[in-house]
């Protein structure tokens, strides 16, 4: 085993960690939630990862966003954040698209992941994600952040999950902000729940899980039963 990943050990058994080395993951939007997940993922020991994002850093992602510095501003966020896995570990295969999911590109860059991470910040782009992820067969983790909190679940083949929590918006609703903590508490959230997808282990499938660190609470909705 690779030395750098035997502090997993514990937390993941031997063949836990072997698992993960031969898993492909896609992570859509590498902003704040996408680029603390893909740092943890790259930790975490994933073989291979594709990050998708069209956006370049700006001034006002300086507050929350991992990849976002006054060096890096300007730079598409998809290249710096393959750019930061290959330093991390240059036997993953990181691969960058540094384009904006649509309809005509979504089958091209989702195809033949085991899984899928859904850190974007606009309804629109999530529930097209949810559908083409389900059209291909492959289990989708969400995520969102918003002032202090945020949310987590899975969606797997078959499940309407995002098309029901979004229905009938088209942009993200109204807020003053988010702050660092909050991005980055959801965004171990989700890639801790990308692990437990990935490792077959029970997760978030049919609960939302919401959580808010100025009340240090956590909140579980049942949205189905499996």
């Amino acid at each position: 085993m690779d030395v750098r990943y035997e502090k997993n050990l514990g937390p993941l058994a031997l063949e836990e960690i072997a698992l993960l080395w031969r898993k492909r993951v896609c992570v859509v939007g590498c902003g704040g939630l996408g680029g603390f997940c893909i740092e943890e993922l790259a930790r975490l020991g994933i073989g291979a990862l594709t990050v998708v994002d069209g956006d370049r850093f700006q001034e006002s992602n300086l507050n929350r966003q991992i990849g976002c510095a006054e060096r890096t501003l300007g730079q598409f966020k998809a290249s710096w954040a393959a750019g930061r896995v290959t330093e991390i570990n240059k036997s993953v295969q990181a691969r960058a698209w540094n384009v904006f999911l649509t309809e005509e590109n979504a089958g091209e860059l989702l195809a033949g992941h085991d899984l899928i991470l859904d850190a974007l910040d606009r309804p629109e782009p999530r529930v097209l994600l949810e559908r083409e992820a389900g059209r291909l067969g492959i289990p989708l983790v969400h995520g969102a952040v918003g002032g202090w909190g945020g949310q987590v679940t899975s969606v797997f083949p078959g499940d309407r999950v995002l098309e029901l929590l979004y229905d009938g918006l088209k942009e993200p609703a109204p807020q003053s902000g988010v702050v660092v903590m909050a991005v980055a508490a959801v965004a171990s959230l989700q890639t801790g729940e990308a692990a437990q997808v990935l490792l077959g282990r029970p997760g978030l499938r049919g609960i939302l899980l919401r959580m808010n660190l100025s009340r240090l609470s956590f909140e579980k909705i049942r949205l189905f039963r499996e």
